[in-house]
């Protein structure tokens, strides 16, 4: 049974959300469904792929564990026993079986355990983020899998990633760019590729449905067995994008003219002719090997081989930067990145006036660090009290200040205030001197 499964991959440009798709895939017969995110790599290469060559039955099995991440609810919990999981996947485990036929082991095995049925069963599922980039590491890969991609458009999947920590934006485009140019890639060799967008899953699931039932010959049954149901895995609907979408657009702002997002956005123009030079393929066969023999997780760094991939596309595509005051503000002005969160680096000393309200102010970690590096700065340096600054204004307000604490932004913004309070209680002095500068003084 092990070496007949068929693979469902569930894929994304290192998204959070594909484990929510798992959910749905429960629902088809032919299915095993393994929760939580899987061959997450090892605590040394995370999110790279995962290897059990020379690895005994019981040393897969743990590897295996550690590369898995679930949630479970406190019934399923209680039912999972690891031990009986254990045992079984050592009944069926061979020193000849694959990488992914040890996971569907692995799968089949977990249901086992759970005294859940496994018979009549065709394929298993799991979520691994950046899939399509592992894949050349897994011989049977090709004759096997069905890679299933969960997309978005750039402005949502930058506002999606900055609710999980501080990112150099400007980076995390060039990222995008780049890994969705080798979807691209990888989508005209590998045929078993589906693509998923999260706008119409949320917004038109029955479309979806009908395909994944035309592409697994099963219909959908919403009773279907699985221990899926008692994840804790949140469902994705319309709330969360609803609370995405003003984010995604003032994101949009910012870089609609800078040249990448652009490249980006006009991806479909301009791929399938940049893919027909050889060079660029190999450019980004390179850029798979290289990343797989890493181990940073800073997808806002970016080596040698993205940048001259980006380099490449940016003439080809005709993609040129125009100016943008709200980019230039966040990217020049200031600069903030995964490296040094809480050390944003400040360019600016001075008060920008009026032109402060044609700056967006996107409810983000990394914008709302950079605000409070600008008020910091102008304390030192402007004559002018930074609480008369629009910035000060807008991080006065309830919504910036629930986002601040939800990412533990609280201790920033009480030093920034004690800096204010400091910079009010004494006259103010440039770091040149006051005296030497003050109107009618020769």
């Amino acid at each position: 049974m092990i070496a007949s499964l068929r693979v469902v991959a569930l894929n994304s440009i290192g998204q959070p959300w594909s484990e929510a798709l798992l959910e749905e895939l429960a629902g088809y017969p032919p299915l095993l469904v393994l929760p939580g995110e899987s061959l997450q790599g090892t605590t040394e290469s995370p999110f790279r792929p995962l290897s059990l060559k020379g690895l005994s039955a019981e040393e897969s099995f743990t590897r295996l564990s550690d590369a898995w991440t679930r949630q479970f609810k406190e019934g399923l919990e209680a039912r999972y026993l690891r031990a009986e999981h254990l045992r079984l996947f050592t009944e069926k485990w061979s020193s000849g079986h694959s990488l992914l036929e040890h996971l569907g082991n692995f799968t089949v095995s977990f249901y086992a355990a759970l005294k859940e049925p496994v018979k009549d069963v065709s394929y298993f599922a799991f979520v691994c983020r950046n899939f399509a980039l592992h894949t050349g590491a897994y011989s049977d890969f090709a004759e096997k899998t069905t890679v299933l991609h969960l997309g978005s458009s750039l402005p949502l999947w930058l506002a999606a990633m900055n609710q999980t920590g501080t990112w150099e934006n400007s980076r995390m485009v060039r990222y995008w760019l780049v890994n969705q140019l080798f979807l691209e890639w990888f989508r005209g060799r590998h045929p078993n590729f589906m693509s998923v967008d999260l706008e119409q899953f949320v917004h038109n699931r029955a479309e979806v449905r009908f395909n994944l039932e035309r592409w697994f010959g099963a219909n959908y049954d919403r009773a279907q067995r699985r221990a899926l149901r008692e994840l804790s895995t949140p469902p994705i609907d319309g709330s969360i994008l609803s609370r995405l979408q003003p984010q995604a657009d003032l994101l949009a702002q910012i870089y609609k003219d800078y040249a990448p997002y652009r490249a980006a956005l006009s991806m479909e123009e301009w791929s399938s002719g940049f893919l027909r030079n050889a060079e660029n393929v190999r450019l980004l066969q390179r850029y798979q090997r290289y990343w797989n023999s890493t181990s940073h997780i800073n997808l806002d760094f970016l080596g040698p081989i993205e940048d001259e991939l980006v380099e490449r596309i940016l003439p080809f595509a005709g993609a040129n930067s125009s100016p943008n005051l709200s980019y230039t503000f966040y990217h020049q002005y200031f600069q903030v990145d995964s490296e040094n969160p809480d050390h944003p680096r400040a360019y600016l000393n001075h008060h920008l006036g009026c032109l402060e309200e044609e700056i967006v102010f996107p409810l983000l970690p990394a914008y709302l660090r950079m605000s409070i590096a600008y008020l910091e700065n102008l304390a030192t340096h402007s004559p002018r009290s930074p609480r008369q600054s629009l910035f000060f204004q807008r991080l006065q307000s309830p919504a910036a200040r629930s986002i601040l604490e939800q990412h533990g932004l609280g201790p920033q913004l009480e030093v920034m205030e004690a800096v204010l309070e400091s910079r009010d209680a004494t006259p103010w002095q440039s770091s040149a001197g006051w005296a030497g500068h003050a109107p009618g003084r020769r």
